[in-house]
């Protein structure tokens, strides 16, 4: 799998002069494909102009993300910047902590899906951090020998950490450890991050909540790995914070050890997702002898009660049939003035009958999906409800409602001659190929890819159809599955669009850069 794109997420609050440290030593990174993103806490307008002086010399992205002073919130503008960021893989780096030119790039030699990376500080004295400060020493460039000075006259707490040993497995030792684990450096991969719903904004003030983050994260079944002897910070000095809060923040902790959580309760989906597409975390089930019922909450009502009892006859008295393949149907209708999609699954014969009745519905695997991708940040349908239709505990026919998307297929828009002659068919075909992408990239195979299940509204292509879709576990199954997902969608473009070279050399043009994806 090719080296990822990183994130160096940098928290401040109100110290410009050791930001500018930290920056310098950013810019100086060896690793190429990076951004910055200052998160800062509220700070006044002095932080706001190292950041603009640095971003006219920074060879890499550098963004400001800002929010208002009210209090310590860490935790929030941390997801704050985690939303904009754009790339596969976090660093979170305090705004006192300056790094060596090889941290970035060492950090990637570790990285491992499903594992995230902690790594440790070297503490310098607080006569050697205003020294720092007042002369603008580059100390990220300082040679080994000068810092073993250092150590001998007490003006950083160890040496060892400068140190480097290829650890191997024995990095994974204490892989269910989460005591010391810190924010102020941590490697976590994006799909990790968003999928225990980032940090957990509850925690105000200083204290525990990359603890929190940590325990969900082995919930999930994401382990630590150490980046000790590898990926040290050189941390500057500062009289501790206010910790009046901490005390409350450590009974959080105690509360989320004991729970099953995995979720932050008030975390980052609330900004990777627009509101009018951000599903619901509440529901109501009903679950007996005949049904299986899930609807979120907000779209449940007696009409919707309505549907659930009578939904074949919404089948069959439809707005408009979209897909009538037995044993599958989707049809458009209304409820409550909204447009909705049902789409139904019975089994085609006896054999699949029986598979029915112990496998996970067809349904329940849209629903699932669509969460999933819409807390990726993947634009897809929004999930309002599915049913299954039960004999104790077996399943039978299952019923998947979900909002309507107007907008044209990909399959109709390529197929029209004439886009083949304006230049707004590249970009369409550039949106198209960074979804699949991003799907590749968090180990997502659709399974089914063709133009007719990507919808573009106003050019941006939405995924639907993700009855097939699968999350792999493994890096060998996640790539052998993008390299079928391409030849698929290959096939698929020939199938639809015709056999001309002109055709499939189109198609190189516009898709040839997923092949990256598959190395």
């Amino acid at each position: 799998m090719r080296n990822p794109s990183v994130s160096v997420i940098v928290t401040t609050y109100n110290w410009p002069e050791a930001l500018d440290r930290v920056l310098s030593s950013l810019c100086a990174q060896q690793y190429r494909d990076l951004e910055i993103i200052v998160a800062d806490d509220g700070s006044t307008t002095e932080t706001e102009k190292v950041i603009a002086a640095w971003k006219e010399k920074s060879p890499f992205p550098l963004i400001h993300c800002w929010q208002p002073d009210e209090g310590f919130r860490a935790a929030m503008i941390r997801n704050r910047a985690v939303a904009i960021a754009k790339n596969d893989y976090f660093i979170f780096l305090d705004g006192d902590c300056v790094v060596r030119p090889d941290f970035v790039a060492r950090h990637v030699g570790l990285a491992e899906k499903k594992w995230f990376v902690a790594g440790n500080r070297i503490l310098l004295s607080k006569s050697f951090t205003e020294e720092i400060l007042k002369y603008k020493f580059a100390i990220e460039h300082w040679p080994l020998t000068r810092w073993a000075f250092k150590a001998l006259f007490r003006q950083c707490n160890r040496f060892s950490p400068f140190l480097y040993f290829r650890l191997g497995a024995a990095r994974k030792l204490f892989f269910s450890r989460w005591q010391g684990v810190k924010t102020c450096n941590l490697g976590i991969w994006r799909s990790d991050f968003i999928k225990v719903n980032g940090l957990d904004e509850d925690f105000t003030g200083w204290g525990f909540e990359d603890s929190d983050l940590v325990v969900r994260l082995q919930r999930a079944q994401i382990f630590r790995k150490s980046g000790q002897y590898a990926i040290p910070v050189l941390h500057l000095w500062h009289p501790n914070q206010d910790r009046s809060l901490a005390a409350q923040n450590k009974k959080r902790l105690n509360k989320t050890i004991k729970s099953t959580h995995i979720l932050a309760k008030k975390g980052l989906c609330q900004y990777l997702v627009p509101p009018t597409e951000k599903p619901s975390a509440k529901a109501i089930r009903i679950k007996n002898w005949k049904c299986h019922i899930v609807c979120q909450e907000k779209y449940y009502s007696t009409e919707m009660e309505s549907l659930f009892q009578n939904i074949e006859y919404y089948l069959k008295n439809p707005l408009k049939v979209l897909k009538n393949d037995f044993p599958s149907s989707v049809v458009l209708t209304e409820i409550e003035g909204k447009l909705c999609v049902i789409k139904s699954s019975k089994a085609r014969n006896s054999f699949q009958k029986i598979r029915h009745f112990f496998a996970r519905s067809r349904a329940k695997k849209n629903w699932l999906n669509a969460h999933k991708l819409l807390h990726l940040g993947i634009p897809t349908f929004t999930p309002i409800a599915f049913m299954e239709k039960r004999w104790g505990p077996f399943k039978g026919a299952s019923y998947f409602i979900c909002s309507y998307i107007e907008g044209k297929s990909a399959l109709e828009y390529f197929k029209c001659e004439n886009e083949f002659l304006k230049e707004k068919c590249f970009p369409v075909a550039k949106n198209i190929t960074n979804m699949l992408k991003k799907l590749a990239q968090h180990w997502i195979s659709h399974r089914d890819i063709n133009l007719s299940n990507i919808i573009l509204v106003e050019n941006e292509p939405w995924l639907i159809d993700l009855d097939s879709m699968r999350e792999h576990h493994f890096k060998m199954t996640a790539k052998h599955a993008a390299i079928r997902e391409y030849e698929r969608f290959q096939q698929n473009w020939v199938d639809a669009l015709g056999t001309e070279d002109e055709k499939k050399n189109l198609f190189n043009l516009f898709f040839g850069e997923l092949k990256l994806v598959q190395k």
